[in-house]
Parts: C-alpha cells; structure tokens; sequence
C-alpha cells in the first residue's frame, strides 16, 4: 500500500513534498505529503488510503487483504511453479477478495494441490497440499 511506502520514506527521511489528493469515492480533498515524481493517480490513491469515509475504509480492508493473499501465494507456490500458475493463483486471490467466487480448489500436478478461500477470520486463507503415494505390486 502507498501509505506504507511514505511511512518507509519517513523513516529513511527521504524527501517528501506536501500536496494534495482526493479520495476516489467521496471526492474529500486531503492535504498529504509524498515524493515529487509521484502522479496525480498516486496521489489520488494515496488520499484514499488515508480517508476515513466508509467506501475508503472498505477499499483500503479489501486492498489489504489482497496484498496478504499474494504474499501468501508468494510464499508458498513461488520456488516450485510456473508464472502461469502463479498468476493464475494471484487472480484467483483477486476474485476471493472482491467476493466475485468464494473459494477454489486448484491441483496443480500429481502431487501439489492450492485450496484459496476466505478464513475464518476474514482473510484470505491459501494453503498448499503436497501428496505422495508409494506403492509396491
């Protein structure tokens, strides 16, 4: 999230350059401080990251939400799967958090399954099976 990244910035006293931005759903504009080469698309987004209307506050929970997703398909599927895979997991992400489906199930190979839902706790909730069988005739 781009609030995240001025936070670093501050911390690393980077330079930031007050200015404005508006929320992407109720329009309020918002005195902020951020590097000079961002956008006004930056800045629009950044604004909206920052205000307490209920639409943003949504956006923002959902926008975090997704970013945890990845990371955890990241995390788990990134030594060992194609980008194909990969991408189709992180959509997969995407659709679970917009509420667009509510979970899947996706095997992969003969060994390594992804299940990607919605936890318990409102999260999005990726975990990975790996199998294997022996057998002797």
């Amino acid at each position: 999230m781009l609030s995240e990244e001025v936070k670093k910035m501050r911390l690393q006293h980077m330079s930031l350059v007050p200015t404005e931005g508006a929320c992407k759903f109720c329009g309020q504009i918002t005195a902020i401080e951020v590097p000079e080469d961002w956008l006004d698309e930056e800045k629009n987004e950044y604004a909206t990251e920052m205000c307490k209307c209920p639409e943003a506050d949504w956006y923002r929970l959902n926008k975090l939400k997704k970013e945890k997703g990845r990371k955890r398909v990241r995390s788990l599927f990134e030594r060992d799967q194609s980008d194909a895979v990969k991408s189709f997991l992180q959509a997969a992400v995407e659709l679970i958090a917009d509420e667009d489906i509510s979970s899947i199930t996706v095997k992969i190979d003969d060994v390594t399954k992804a299940d990607i839902k919605t936890g318990s706790k409102g999260g999005i909730r990726v975990e990975r099976t790996d199998t294997t069988k022996q057998m002797e005739e």
